[in-house]
């Protein structure tokens, strides 16, 4: 087709050109209004990343990655108890397995129909899972270790920075329906976590459903080689308050396997034994980071979480410098995760994602 020509004789665009540009720009213009960027804090891709190949999906990607992460952990796992000599209850860990097994079904069903946000969710599920079973015979491991308990340490550590866990103590006893306030929020933990795995994928935010859970292996992975290395069994070992039935728990649990040849993992009832850092503390900021992308629970969930980080000094079950140490460990593992996600992008390009809720 020979080019057009205006009435001032400058050439024009073949019309099947204008047409190509046309359609172009409104399938991209439509792309963009049905998928948007779900994060605003999404990079652009650069010059190198976006002429790199992209040969997997972002899916698949993930995927890969938390296997291997799982894996690591796993053969750490294995190699750890047949050197400690640790056992395990079989038919607790087939028990404490069999809800991810179902809820992989459940996520290839879901794929198979389409559905995308139910196939997130049992995605965020299904790894949670897993790595909740992976991290029980980590962190007895960690305890396992011949390294003898540091609390006199920690103690000390808190006086250097002028405050112990008997000044908050004799504090909160004078407001007593505060106390018990704060003994609610320690125990509003799980429910914390578990809104967290549910509200991010349902609400099409996987991008930072995908940072919390790497946040959560790297959490894992700085927290168990430090506990390992400064072991605890708390602070009313150290001050002599009468502990708490799960306290006390707790010190047998560290003694035994301390001291005892055949200590035996029931995955059924595992108790959290780290003290440093504060895990509870860890995991309550996690939660809160990730739901701060959905604006309608910024700011419950994090007045919760900050309640939960205090309530782990005002219940008595860790000194001060624990919850330090737990806040250095969880923004360093946000950061981790926002890393991964960056680095997603940058392998396999951005995921198309379904209009997030407001």
């Amino acid at each position: 087709m020979l080019p057009l020509r205006s009435c001032a004789g400058q050439s024009l665009q073949p019309m099947e050109t204008l047409l190509v540009n046309v359609d172009s720009a409104s399938s991209e213009s439509l792309l963009a209004i049905a998928y948007p960027p779900l994060d605003h804090d999404v990079a652009p891709l650069g010059p190198r990343a976006a002429s790199r190949p992209k040969t997997l999906t972002p899916d698949a990607f993930f995927h890969r990655a938390m296997l291997g992460l799982t894996a690591a952990l796993a053969i750490a796992s294995v190699i750890g108890l047949g050197l400690t000599g640790m056992k395990t209850l079989p038919l607790s860990l087939v028990l404490r397995a069999a809800p991810a097994a179902l809820v992989l079904a459940g996520i290839g069903f879901y794929r198979w129909r389409g559905v995308r946000r139910l196939e997130d969710l049992l995605t965020v599920v299904f790894w949670s899972l897993v790595l909740g079973i992976l991290y029980v015979p980590l962190m007895y491991l960690a305890a396992r270790l011949p390294v003898p308990c540091q609390d006199d340490l920690l103690a000390r550590l808190d006086r250097a920075f002028g405050a112990e866990v008997t000044d908050v103590l004799t504090g909160v006893a004078a407001l007593p329906r505060a106390k018990q306030a704060l003994s609610v929020c320690y125990d509003t933990l799980l429910f914390l976590v578990t809104g967290a795995s549910m509200v991010l994928p349902t609400s099409g935010r996987m991008r930072r459903a995908k940072e919390y859970l790497i946040a959560g292996v790297a959490a894992a992975a700085l927290s168990i080689p430090i506990f390992a290395l400064l072991p605890a069994r708390g602070p009313w070992c150290h001050y002599g308050y009468p502990p708490t039935p799960e306290q006390e728990k707790v010190t047998q649990i560290i003694d035994a396997l301390k001291n005892s040849d055949g200590f035996v993992i029931n995955f059924l009832a595992p108790e959290g034994v780290i003290s440093f850092p504060s895990f509870h503390t860890i995991l309550a900021l996690l939660a809160a980071y990730a739901l701060w992308a959905v604006p309608y629970v910024r700011w419950p969930v994090a007045l919760l979480a900050g309640l939960i980080v205090l309530s782990t000094v005002t219940t008595g079950w860790h000194y001060l410098v624990d919850v330090g140490a737990g806040v250095l460990v969880a923004v360093t593992s946000c950061a981790a995760g926002k890393a991964y996600t960056r680095w997603e992008t940058c392998w396999t390009g951005p995921r198309p994602e379904p209009n997030p809720v407001p």
